[in-house]
């Protein structure tokens, strides 16, 4: 069967009652960046050495009204189909369709499923478990579709996603999955830049710890064991920090990944024969990875800790601990499912403990972990019930004023925040801010955590020059923790250039997108689809400031990056477009920009949202540049109603939009 002309690496078909999944997966496979040393099938499309473009229904589609037509073209130049797998697109009838138009159009081989929910024979439709016979109907003859199994308990997203993906690749699984890790490690590796003090004083405080955390317990037999462990402690402290020939050492920089580094292979080196200080040091030392932001390797180190006090028979205190720190280097690392099931097992643990009258603070901190993983999986319910549960034992054993409740709190007020509870977020980002500042002081780093989410907050409350005071707190927090050109700095950079500009000061937002450009670039983060956001920004300040060819370049490159988390700039990229090229007298393409761009915006926003407002803004400047002075109008007052409407009068979009409207008037 010869393949016709394809542009798509595949094609993802779905039930729209599985949107969010399908949306998922979509950038879940436009983010995986192909290995270099594989090479993908010659029929697959790529772009930009990765699995794209990927074409999904209701994002891809143009304005045609045909769009029976549409998805059949979009399957016939599509190389794979990928099936997302429930009992309500066993239900759908264009879902089955899709699978026969497909088998028709490129054989039985590169039919993938997803199975997101239900068991397969209730999940997988009808025309995925039977192959065509020679009349292109469905026959008796069972076919065997490849399948990632996401349930619970199952592949998980992440390993699910992978197995498409290497399906797609024509790899093993495995061969991707160490590729995809090792590309990870380097690039967090790479973002590493807290300074020396950190890394010792991190050490330091956890060496002091280690002998002094159970000194009041009564048990001899502890007490003796944690002073030899103190002492052998110290003995390690002492020789980490030394250099063996000063002369040479004089004027050169001194890391603390190379101290840690140092430290690691001297306690797997020469403790061998006293697996409990093994144990203890791997824990501090992993500790002081996961501070650096080293996650991969502090879930390493964190691993070996755990087992290292399993065969010493270190007691569960100890036990609780180290899997606490690793289940929190596990988060920090991106394994959202191990993560899950680390933290799921800590807080059954602490429960069945509580259940017999038993408690400890690392129970709370465990259940604020699994409310922070909970709510980067997508369930903010969970995420919210499990803080509350943190800061109601915190609070019921005394401890309203610790490090460990301005945490639950700073957790609980993130969920709070997203599920739109604003008064309650409010309350809890303000008090864990006060606790940070009490506790740890004025420059701790999840100060500037919490400023990020006060700044958001405020921006959703449309309080912009109080998101912006905070945006600027975190940057100046960030810039002194981390340094200026750190990748977190360049982002948070970023935002607080974003919000100047939606407050109208064109100056301050241009100035400082210069500054993030020449970030993103220093920082080699100017080939990661993040890119997109500032390259938008750049293009939205040039627009305002008149200068449309500039800011058409801008647009362009940014419409190039939008793809896996960025691919939700899509429409407000290509509408953006479209008001610039209007305005440079190609009202025709920029018209169709814009609507192209309104189109895009239903995969990712609700029909409340007010950037559909400025969409309506900038296609009623094409309309009026075409001369539709009516529709111009009309247009005009619509976009200008809904942004009054979610963003307020002082905003400067609303602004925009009522001096546009307002010079219509006839």
């Amino acid at each position: 069967m010869s393949e016709p002309s394809l542009r798509y690496a595949a094609f993802i078909s779905y039930s729209h009652t599985n949107e969010r999944e399908a949306a998922r997966l979509h950038r879940a496979l436009e983010g995986i960046r192909i290995p270099k040393d594989i090479a993908p099938p010659k029929s697959m499309p790529t772009k930009s050495g990765r699995i794209a473009p990927v074409f999904r229904d209701r994002e891809e589609l143009s304005s045609s009204c045909d769009l029976s037509a549409s998805i059949r073209a979009a399957l016939e130049a599509s190389s794979a189909l990928i099936v997302i797998s429930s009992p309500a697109a066993q239900k759908s009838r264009w879902v089955n369709e899709e699978i026969k138009v497909y088998k028709r159009m490129h054989g039985e081989g590169r039919v993938y499923a997803f199975l997101i929910d239900g068991e397969p024979a209730e999940a997988f439709p009808t025309a995925l478990l039977q192959r065509l016979g020679p009349d292109g109907e469905l026959s008796d003859a069972e076919g065997e579709p490849l399948a990632a199994d996401i349930r619970p308990g199952k592949d998980g997203w992440k390993i699910g996603t992978l197995k498409i993906a290497a399906g797609l690749l024509g790899v093993g699984l495995d061969a991707l999955r160490q590729r995809e890790l090792a590309r990870e490690r380097r690039r967090l590796m790479a973002a590493t830049g807290l300074s020396l003090s950190v890394a010792v004083g991190a050490l330091a405080l956890t060496a002091w710890a280690l002998w002094a955390s159970n000194t009041a317990e009564k048990e001899r037999a502890r007490a003796e064991r944690e002073a030899l462990t103190a002492e052998r402690t110290s003995e390690f402290m002492v020789k980490l920090f030394e250099v063996s020939d000063p002369g040479t050492a004089l004027g050169e920089t001194v890391t603390a990944r190379a101290i840690l580094d140092r430290g690691v292979a001297s306690i797997e080196k020469d403790l061998k024969e006293e697996p409990r200080v093994q144990s203890e040091l791997m824990y501090a030392m992993g500790r002081a990875f996961t501070g650096l932001g080293l996650y991969p390797d502090a879930a390493r180190i964190l691993s070996i800790a755990r087992q290292k006090g399993v065969d010493a028979g270190a007691d569960a205190i100890d036990q609780y601990a180290m899997e606490n720190a690793l289940a929190r280097a596990l988060f920090e690392k991106g394994d959202l499912d191990e993560a899950m099931a680390a933290y799921d097992r800590l807080v059954r643990t602490a429960e069945a403990d509580m259940a017999r009258g038993g408690w400890r603070v690392d129970y709370a901190v465990a259940l604020t972990g699994l409310g922070e993983t909970t709510r980067y999986q997508g369930s903010l319910e969970d995420a919210q019930k499990y803080s509350e549960r943190a800061r109601e034992l915190l609070a019921a054993h005394g401890m309203n004023e610790t490090a460990e409740m301005a945490e639950a709190l700073r957790v609980l007020g993130g969920a709070e925040m997203f599920r739109g509870d604003f008064a309650s977020a409010d309350e809890s980002l303000l008090r864990s801010k006060d606790l940070f500042l009490q506790i740890k002081g004025p420059n701790y780093y999840k100060l500037y955590v919490v400023e990020s989410d006060i700044a958001s907050l405020r921006y959703q409350q449309h309080r912009i020059d109080e998101a912006i005071k905070s945006a600027s707190e975190a940057v100046r927090l960030k810039s002194k923790l981390l340094g200026p050109d750190h990748p977190e700095t360049v982002i948070s950079v970023n935002n607080l250039a974003r919000l100047e500009f939606e407050n109208g000061d064109l100056t301050s937002a241009m100035e400082l997108m210069a500054k993030v450009l020449a970030g993103f670039h220093d920082a080699q983060l100017d080939q990661d689809p993040d890119f997109a956001f500032p390259l938008n920004s750049a293009g939205e300040i040039d627009t305002e400031l008149g200068e449309y060819s500039s800011a058409v370049k801008y647009f362009e490159r940014a419409l190039a990056f939008a793809r896996g988390n960025s691919a939700r700039l899509v429409g407000p990229i290509k509408f953006n477009i479209g008001r610039a090229q209007c305005a440079l007298k190609r009202q025709p393409l920029g018209l169709e920009s814009v609507l192209a761009g309104r189109e895009a915006l239903w995969a990712h926003y609700q029909e409340t949202d007010w950037r559909y407002g400025v969409a309506d803004e900038f296609e009623s400047r094409c309309r009026a540049a075409l001369g539709e002075k009516e529709n111009a109008r009309a247009l005009a007052s619509s976009g200008y109603a809904r942004l009054l409407e979610q963003l307020g009068p002082d905003h400067f979009f609303t602004k925009r939009a009522k001096e546009w409207m307002e010079s219509l008037a006839p």
